[in-house]
C-alpha cells in the first residue's frame, strides 16, 4: 500500500503536536519537582534529557506490542535517558527489564507522573519501583475533582503529605496479627494483597468519616497541630466529595 506525501505530512504534524503537549507536561513536572525542593543540578539534568525523552515517548505511542520488547531494543544511551527522567537509581539493564512487570515496563515509556496502575493495586509501577500516588489512574473523576478542590494552594510537599491517610489505609489493610502475636504483611504483587479503594462496596465518604473518627479517638496521642490540620483537611475533602455526589 502506497503512502501519500499528504498522509506523511499529517502524521508528522500529529507527532509534533503530541510532542508539544508532552513538552508542556514535562515543564509542569519539572516545576512541581522544583517546588518540592529538587536542586538546580537535578532539574538541569532533566532539561538536558527532555528532547530525547519526548521523542522516545512519542515513538512508543506510535507502536503496538510489548513494552518490554521496545525497551530491550533501546540502546544504552536511550535507556539512560529514561532512567534519568524517571529518577531511577539503577541503570536499566536487560536483566532488569526481564524482571519488570508489563505495567512497570510500559510506564517507563510514559511521561513521568502519568503512569497507569494497570493491576489496580494502588501502586504505580515504574520499572521495578512501586510508587504510591493519589489520585492515580484508577481514581474516579469526581473524587479527583474533590481532591483538587481540597488541595488548592498547597505546595507539592503538602500534597504529598496529604496522601498519607490513603497510603496508610492500603498498608494497614494488608497487615494482620497471627495467633502467636507475629505480624503478617502482604506485599503488593503477593497473593492475597488487598486494595480497599478497589472494592465494589467501597465508600469514599464513609472512609473519610472513619478517618475523622480515628483522629478524634487518638487526639491525645498526636500534637494539636497534627490533629487540627488533619481534621481540617479531611473535613474539607469529605465536604467536597459530598458536593460532587460521591458515595
Amino acid at each position: 500500500m502506497q503512502v501519500s506525501s499528504l498522509q506523511v505530512t499529517d502524521r508528522t504534524a500529529l507527532i509534533q503536536q503530541r510532542q508539544a503537549e508532552l513538552g508542556q507536561s514535562f515543564q509542569a513536572m519539572i516545576a512541581g519537582l522544583a517546588e518540592g525542593g529538587a536542586g538546580s543540578d537535578y532539574v538541569g539534568k532533566l532539561q538536558e534529557n527532555k528532547t530525547r525523552f519526548l521523542e522516545l515517548v512519542t515513538q512508543a505511542e506510535q507502536k503496538t506490542g510489548d513494552a518490554k520488547s521496545q525497551l530491550l531494543q533501546l540502546n544504552r544511551e536511550d535507556r539512560a535517558v529514561l532512567q534519568k527522567v524517571h529518577g531511577l537509581a539503577d541503570e536499566i539493564t536487560d536483566d532488569m527489564i526481564s524482571d519488570m512487570s508489563k505495567e512497570g515496563a510500559a510506564n517507563l515509556l510514559r511521561m513521568r507522573g502519568d503512569g497507569l496502575d494497570d493491576n489496580k493495586d494502588a501502586f504505580t509501577e515504574v520499572g521495578l519501583a512501586k510508587l504510591f500516588q493519589f489520585p492515580n489512574s484508577n481514581t474516579p473523576d469526581d473524587v479527583v475533582a474533590a481532591w483538587e478542590k481540597a488541595t488548592v494552594g498547597m505546595t507539592a510537599m503538602e500534597k504529598m503529605m496529604a496522601q498519607t491517610p490513603m497510603m496508610m489505609s492500603v498498608l494497614t489493610a494488608n497487615i494482620s496479627v497471627n495467633k502467636d502475636g507475629s505480624v503478617n504483611v502482604v506485599e503488593p504483587g503477593d497473593e492475597g494483597f488487598v486494595n480497599p479503594f478497589a472494592q465494589d462496596d467501597f465508600s469514599w465518604v464513609e472512609w473519610g468519616q472513619e478517618y475523622l473518627d480515628y483522629l478524634d479517638d487518638f487526639r491525645t496521642k498526636m500534637s494539636a497541630e497534627q490533629y487540627f490540620q488533619g481534621r481540617s483537611f479531611m473535613s474539607g475533602f469529605v465536604h467536597n466529595l459530598q458536593e460532587e455526589g460521591v458515595a
